[in-house]
């Protein structure tokens, strides 16, 4: 599979951010979200944006090493956890970390997750 350009990278991530937030799989700055570039660098979302309203400004690319390249801002404190994923997992070209509030209230109810939760056969 090829790995999309940088530009429709960042139009896709801004599409994700907002898919994200309208399904409620995270609220105001909550998650992040990366992509491997073609050139084998990181664009991630930015520490502290809404993830419902990015702009292509809240977008900072990075090497694998987690050195900021360009863009405005910090990445996201959680790129170590994204580049142990890209690591682990060469075929991963991208990483959607959420906070839904339904796993966050199941967390804090010590509820496990490990078994099925559905409400219809899982």
């Amino acid at each position: 599979m090829a790995i999309p350009n940088e530009t429709t990278l960042r139009k896709q991530m801004i599409q994700f951010g907002r898919l994200c937030y309208e399904r409620h799989l995270l609220v105001a700055m909550d998650g992040n979200l990366s992509a491997r570039l073609p050139d084998g660098n990181i664009l991630c979302t930015q520490a502290g944006c809404h993830k419902g309203f990015l702009e292509d400004e809240h977008l900072v690319v990075i090497d694998r090493q987690g050195k900021k390249l360009r863009g405005k801002g910090k990445p996201t404190s959680e790129m170590a956890m994204h580049l142990a994923c890209y690591d682990e997992r060469p075929d991963c070209l991208a990483v959607v970390h959420a906070h839904p509030p339904i796993a966050i209230a199941f967390t804090i109810a010590n509820v496990s997750m490990a078994r099925c939760v559905c409400p219809r056969s899982c």
